[in-house]
């Protein structure tokens, strides 16, 4: 189990992170305890929770009032993957679940452009959002994204807040831009989709 704190991580609990992460893995699903809840997620797509960490190179950003951990398959690389799994926590004070969904189709809609995202709606409540969202090509001109030419993205996409506390689990897939009509042209097939929508449905938060 993770422990986050506002205050981020001293040298020591950053240190220590992946001996935390490899014995607090609990049977399908991991726990990140944050502030007043704890979070659960599905390990990534590509891996059990006994093996995560020895198939998986992992990435952890933190700052005032969000973490976000990223997984990716060994030997690649954050500045080009074909699979990732992630969790992003963020304190949003006066917010909901509806603008947190509109805030995630938005960032996708500002990299591939509106003409090139679709989205399939899965789960839908006043606390959870669960989408599949199909960006066939990523724009060219969009530095901030550090993406090479030509590259498509999917991603099974799991939203929920509790109080102030919003909480997104994902699993994505890249690879050349693809058609959304024609599936063996996606990054990924669509058994693995399935599959992740069926772990990202386990996600959640519970008070503790």
């Amino acid at each position: 189990m993770f422990s986050i704190f506002k205050q981020g991580c001293t040298l020591l609990t950053c240190a220590v992170f992946a001996s935390i992460f490899s014995t607090m893995a609990f049977a399908n699903s991991n726990v990140i305890k944050l502030y007043d809840i704890e979070a659960h997620f599905p390990p990534p797509s590509w891996t059990t929770s006994n093996d995560q960490l020895a198939k998986s190179e992992v990435k952890r950003k933190q700052k005032t009032d969000s973490l976000a951990i990223e997984f990716i398959p060994k030997g690649q690389s954050f500045d080009s993957w074909t699979a990732m799994s992630a969790i992003y926590t963020i304190d949003l004070p006066e917010r909901d679940i509806d603008w947190f969904l509109r805030r995630t189709v938005e960032i996708y809609n500002k990299g591939c452009s509106s003409e090139n995202v679709t989205v399939d709606t899965v789960q839908d409540n006043i606390t959870q959002k669960l989408i599949v969202i199909y960006c066939q090509k990523f724009k060219d001109d969009i530095p901030e994204y550090e993406i090479e030419s030509g590259v498509g993205e999917i991603a099974v996409i799991h939203l929920e807040n509790a109080g102030n506390t919003f909480v997104k689990n994902y699993h994505a897939w890249r690879g050349q831009n693809f058609d959304r009509n024609a599936p063996e042209t996606w990054p990924t097939t669509n058994a693995n989709i399935e599959k992740s929508i069926t772990a990202l449905k386990e996600a959640k938060l519970v008070p503790h």
